[in-house]
């Protein structure tokens, strides 16, 4: 199952790209310590959760009733809400 996924302008000129259009079941590990290495801080399409939350529901109808977006479970978040791997 190919994700289509139209990546909104503040994130199209980043690696952020490349992780939005990557189908999922092709996406690496080696991919997302790249994308984590730049740091992109988290904003209205992306979200960090260092652990699958009981009610992710909650965040997934937010970003789907806004822009969309990417929800990385596994990628906790420093201070200033950037990537802590």
């Amino acid at each position: 199952m190919q994700l289509d996924v139209t990546v909104p302008f503040e994130l199209s000129r980043s690696l952020a790209v490349s992780i939005h259009r990557t189908a999922l079941d092709v996406l690496t590990w080696e991919e997302i310590v790249e994308f984590c290495d730049q740091p992109v801080a988290e904003n209205t399409v992306l979200d960090y959760k260092r652990d699958m939350p009981a009610d992710i529901e909650k965040t997934v109808a937010a970003m789907a009733n806004t822009l969309g977006g990417l929800i990385l479970v596994g990628v906790a978040e420093n201070d200033h809400a950037k990537p802590a791997l």
